[in-house]
């Protein structure tokens, strides 16, 4: 059997203390010695007095004399505050536990099991027991650059990175990933845990708008993601295509916010010479990331600054592009393409660029120009014309129409090129009569207005012709006349498209189509369904299946798809494009063709050519075939199902020896996790006979599974069955290990509350300890329950549990009144007495007449009793009182040797800002709460995250609604 964790803690306290540890004298006995001389006791002896409390199942007197003497003494030894958490986490003081945990942490060597061991316990209770999972996040934000050593926090890193993702905190994901690294991370481990992280932190960035200042790249932020894109080495291309993603973004953000920026000329030409299919990428990254109008502030900021060396490399890189991104990259050189500039090629341009570069313009996927049709004679149109005999630019129409029109400026003979053999080009749309009127006015304007009225009426006549939606037996005889060296068909380019972006039936034979035109077609009729979940194409090809699609379902084009990626396999040729649609469209759907397809792919030698979204693609979708061994058993390893196989296999009539050698292997691969996992297959092992269950061995096995966090979120049978058995046995330690996770288990599902009730009253007497903490642990559970339906009757059961605590901390000589009864201080520790009881109003009956004597004792009282009358006094509006209480207990934090934590200290803060609030003073209030939050003596603290809330209060009261926003 594994050993238990108190074992454990009891072990390291042994190691780690001084020599002469062993000690013949009882709890009480080492109780009473120290309480009679706490301020004079060394502290061994309060390290003695906590492993004597947990031993002897007396935690909470433990660490409340031990909690006292931590209010005046600074421990040199780390184990003193590990024994402190573990004896409030035992006592159901879980707060505080996390508060002791975290102090350790400070003093601990961070790669010791020690610090081990408390790094999970902070992700856990703060996470599942407090329901505080900001507070972890902070936490492991905070620290990760001294615990990120030990392999226990790196467990922690998947939970992080999850949330990061969430919360859209891009800062924090890149520093944590490089964190990891330099921690030791391996290549391997980096790709197979954390390739999703890293496409995410590409996509994250390459995102981001310019038109938010929030969404600024700071300094730390770009140096951060250079230093990580630094530390890749299993993508080449993902490296520099990060470095530069985020080096133009933080340039581009430089320039509009008026700054003097070095332009990344180093890294566009590091990923052109690596990946030339980039160079459509890196010129629209320069002009802002997008062709649209919106979200990109004004590109004249950025732009215009070394325009072009920054364009360069990018022509450079034209002859090197395969067919498709060539014609990608030509796209963006109309001087229209995006919206509101910049331009590749003005309009004053493109005469002369036509003539240096005729067989790169004429051709049909040449760039689409905008001319200064104004400016055009007869002479240089006819000069222009052959080289736009093929260019699909609609403009080209006009040009060569013109060139028709001759010296002469006959408009007969450009009207009739331009409805004739030019009308291939244009859509039909643009028969509207702008470029009919526009030729009117490049010849001369013959005939006044009726020549005008004229042609642009055989324009509209000519558009009247063309059919709004082409049969698709059209298809064929359309594209073998936009192929053909003289197109002759009206709006043919536009037809074309609108055919094979609403006809699947097309997509096989288009496909096929080897010719980069038709290659061309089909891409941007796919991608674009693909980018849609209302596609045309997926509608209607389902509709002709006659199939009602599932979100779960593969696409219908799929098949398509899959057969065209055969055929290219065959030809050791592979497109980017087409791999990465054909993965997007199994939509993680695994057949065996599928499979072996992939598998083809992976070994083709093509492969490595393939874009890296591609490639990620294909890892994510067969990791078991494109991973290296060594990275398919990392993966394995934070895979529960693999861990717990056996025991999710546990058959129901399995004896006690199987179920306890599948449990025992589930613990050793779980533990083994470089991620953190929570164990699988508990039902199954809850249905196993009673008496297999309640196997001595099996028992403690499932304690310390609970104990040791890889059980956490309760399975109905198995939190059942183990909540009887440890009630049968009665075990004063078993009980306390478990007394959080049977709550959990009692907000999860709800057959145990009422017994879990019972319970709790009926431990007073024999087992005071076990009522304490199963009544905090209940109180904590109730406070925390969400909205919604509950079994929890608050007005009875908070009442109840507050009983039995009290009950409980009296018989465990908790609650004490060190003054007799004459005392003019007596009421002031009876109404303290009161509410250790639950009895917060008799509390209060108690303290409100003796305010007095209260002034003159408050130091002598617990930190949680002033607290509340902290809180008690803002509610009930005593200005006097309130003043007088705050401003002594910030005196007191003040102190040197002042005995509250941070958190207290934080907390009374907080009260002093509700009571400005309280009086109108929004603005003291909004700077004391920003005070709180970004004091770094707090870091890491979940109060900082209720500072921001209290601040968010304040901005809301004085109308600040942005700032609110900024803050949340």
């Amino acid at each position: 059997m594994l050993p238990s964790t108190r074992s454990i803690v009891l072990l390291a306290a042994l190691l780690l203390s001084a020599p002469h540890h062993v000690h013949a004298a009882t709890f009480e006995e080492q109780r009473s010695a120290v309480a009679a001389s706490l301020e004079t006791q060394s502290e061994q002896a309060i390290l003695d007095l906590l492993t004597a409390g947990i031993e002897e199942n007396r935690p909470a007197p433990a660490v409340a004399l031990a909690s006292e003497w931590l209010r005046r003494n600074l421990p040199k030894n780390p184990v003193l505050l590990f024994l402190a958490a573990r004896a409030s986490e035992l006592s159901g003081e879980t707060k505080n536990a996390v508060s002791f945990h975290q102090q350790a942490l400070k003093l601990a060597d961070p790669q010791s099991p020690e610090a081990g061991e408390s790094i999970t316990a902070i992700h856990t209770l703060l996470i599942h027991r407090l329901d505080d999972p900001a507070g972890a996040y902070a936490f492991a934000q905070n620290e990760a650059g001294k615990l990120i050593v030990n392999p226990r926090f790196r467990q922690f890193d998947r939970w992080f990175l999850d949330q990061a993702k969430t919360r859209n905190d891009r800062s924090a994901l890149a520093s944590r990933l490089l964190a990891t690294l330099k921690a030791g991370t391996s290549q391997d481990q980096l790709l197979a845990l954390h390739d999703t992280d890293l496409k995410w932190l590409l996509d994250s960035i390459r995102a981001v708008r310019y038109d938010q200042k929030p969404d600024r790249f700071t300094a730390d932020f770009t140096s951060t993601v250079k230093a990580l894109a630094g530390a890749i080495a299993f993508d080449e291309e993902y490296r520099l295509l990060l470095d530069w993603s985020v080096s133009v973004k933080a340039y581009n953000m430089a320039k509009i916010d008026g700054q003097d920026a070095k332009a990344p000329h180093a890294e566009a030409k590091a990923l052109l010479d690596k990946s030339p299919r980039h160079a459509a990428l890196v010129q629209t990254d320069w002009a802002g990331g997008s062709n649209s109008r919106h979200y990109r502030d004004e590109p004249k900021k950025y732009w215009s600054h070394e325009t072009e060396a920054k364009l360069a490399p990018i022509r450079a890189a034209l002859t090197q592009l395969a067919p498709l991104d060539q014609a990608d990259l030509l796209r963006t050189w109309s001087s229209q393409y995006y919206d509101s500039g910049p331009q590749v090629i003005t309009p004053a341009e493109v005469p002369a660029f036509i003539l240096a570069n005729k067989d790169l313009v004429n051709r049909r996927t040449g760039p689409i120009f905008t001319f200064e049709l104004d400016k055009i004679t007869p002479a240089q149109a006819a000069e222009l014309a052959p080289h736009l005999a093929l260019n699909p630019s609609p403009e080209a129409s006009v040009v060569r129409a013109l060139a028709a029109a001759g010296e002469t400026k006959n408009l007969d003979n450009a009207i009739a090129a331009f409805l004739g053999p030019e009308a291939w080009r244009l859509d039909r749309a643009e028969f509207d009569g702008r470029f009919a009127d526009r030729l009117w006015h490049m010849t001369g304007r013959p005939g006044d207005v009726a020549k005008r009225e004229e042609v642009i009426a055989k324009s509209k006549a000519l558009a009247a012709t063309i059919p709004a939606q082409d049969e698709e037996n059209q298809f064929t005889p359309l594209l073998n006349d936009f192929l053909s060296p003289a197109p002759i068909t009206p709006g043919l380019r536009a037809r074309l498209t609108t055919l094979i972006n609403d006809s699947p039936d097309l997509i096989p034979a288009a496909l096929a189509d080897a010719r980069p035109e038709t290659q061309l077609l089909v891409r941007d009729a796919i991608l674009a369904d693909l980018g849609n979940p209302n596609g045309a194409l997926k509608i209607k090809a389902n509709k002709k299946r006659n199939k009602i699609p599932k979100p779960v379902d593969s696409h219908p084009l799929e098949p398509d798809l899959r057969n065209a990626l055969s055929d290219s396999l065959t030809r050791n040729q592979l497109e980017s494009w087409l791999v990465s649609s054909w993965v997007r469209t199994l939509n993680a759907n695994q057949t065996a063709e599928s499979i072996q397809l992939a598998e083809s792919i992976l070994k083709s030698p093509a492969f490595p050519a393939l874009s890296h979204e591609a490639r990620h693609l294909l890892r994510t979708y067969v990791p078991e075939k494109s991973l290296t061994p060594a990275q398919l058993a990392i993966v394995q390893s934070a895979n529960p199902a693999l861990a717990c196989a056996d025991l999710t296999a546990l058959p129901a009539a399995a004896d006690a020896a199987t179920a306890t050698a599948a449990l025992t292997k589930a613990i050793t691969g779980i533990m083994k996790s470089p991620v953190f996992l929570e164990i699988q297959g508990l039902e199954q092992l809850a249905a196993i006979p009673e008496e297999t269950f309640a196997d001595e061995k099996l028992h403690m096995l499932c304690v310390d599974l609970i104990d040791k966090r890889l059980a956490i979120t309760p399975t109905p049978n198995f939190g059942a069955r183990i909540f009887a058995n440890l009630t049968k046995r009665n075990d004063p330690a078993d009980l306390l290990r478990t007394s959080g996770y049977l709550w959990k288990n009692v907000a999860v599902h709800h057959r145990t509350y009422p017994p879990m009730l019972i319970f709790a009253e009926t431990s007073l007497e024999a087992n005071p300890s076990v009522s304490y903490a199963l009544a905090l642990d209940g109180l904590g559970s109730i406070e925390r329950h969400a909205g919604g339906h509950t079994w929890f009757n608050k007005e009875a059961d908070i009442p109840r549990l507050k009983s039995i605590r009290g009950k409980a901390a009296a018989q465990l000589g908790l609650i004490v009144i060190p003054v007799a009864p004459t005392h003019p201080s007596y009421p002031v520790y009876q109404a303290q007495a009161e509410w250790m009881s639950g009895n917060e109003d008799s509390a209060w009956k108690f303290l409100d007449p003796n305010w007095e004597p209260f002034a003159t004792t408050h130091r002598e009282l617990s930190i949680p009793f002033l607290m509340w009358t902290l809180q008690r006094t803002i509610f009930g509006r005593d200005e006097a009182r309130q003043e007088f209480l705050v401003k002594s207990l910030i005196d007191w934090a003040g102190e040197a040797n002042s005995p509250l934590t941070p958190a207290e200290k934080a907390t009374i803060e907080l009260a002093y800002g509700d009571i400005a609030l309280q009086r109108g003073q929004v603005r003291q209030a909004h700077e004391i709460y920003t005070r709180t939050r970004e004091n770094p003596a707090y870091a890491g603290l979940p109060i900082r995250h209720e500072a921001s809330l209290r601040r968010v209060r304040a901005e809301r009261i004085s109308k600040n609604y942005d700032a609110a926003l900024q803050t949340l």
